[in-house]
């Protein structure tokens, strides 16, 4: 498991003034310790427990490292998969990288923090997109993009304080 104690200095959740339309940024505030909500985030084999979008991670905490994601966009709706660079996942921050293989074309970058907030973890999932396509994709997606940041965010609270 990624490490949770101290966080070194370049990890901290520091906010980033998100915009444009070209970034997608969620919070939820879950009444649970930030350790145990980075335990879960972290649990890769556990996600299929508890998560409703990315229903099963294949790969290893270490940076640099390939995750095989299988996603649900629309529940119902068959499976997708997906392939991103894990950058780092020291606590309080996991970052990765994903998108089309030419990434002037699209590329996602994407950060989940774990703040405490009291005796509480505030949870924040961000994500900027590059390349040429990423103004029409978001066009086209961001709603639903959007739409499973939250479906994600509210799974883990509910996984977290249950």
């Amino acid at each position: 498991h990624a490490r949770i104690a101290s966080a070194p200095k370049g990890a901290q959740c520091v906010r980033k003034a998100m915009t444009d339309s070209l970034h997608i940024e969620t919070s939820i505030r879950i009444s649970a310790p930030p350790d145990r909500v980075w335990a879960l985030l972290t649990d890769f084999a556990g996600y299929r427990r508890w998560n409703p979008w990315v229903i099963e991670v294949q790969g290893g905490l270490a940076a640099g490292g390939i995750l095989a994601l299988r996603l649900v966009h629309v529940p119902g709706e068959k499976p997708t998969f997906s392939r991103v660079r894990l950058l780092s996942a020291d606590f309080p921050v996991m970052h990765w990288e994903g998108g089309h293989e030419d990434a002037t074309y699209f590329r996602g970058n994407r950060r989940f923090c774990c703040e405490a907030e009291g005796d509480a973890c505030l949870f924040r999932q961000e994500e900027a997109f590059t390349g040429a396509a990423a103004e029409a994709i978001l066009r086209r997606h961001g709603e639903r993009f959007r739409a499973n940041f939250e479906r994600f965010n509210e799974a883990l609270k509910e996984a977290a304080e249950g």
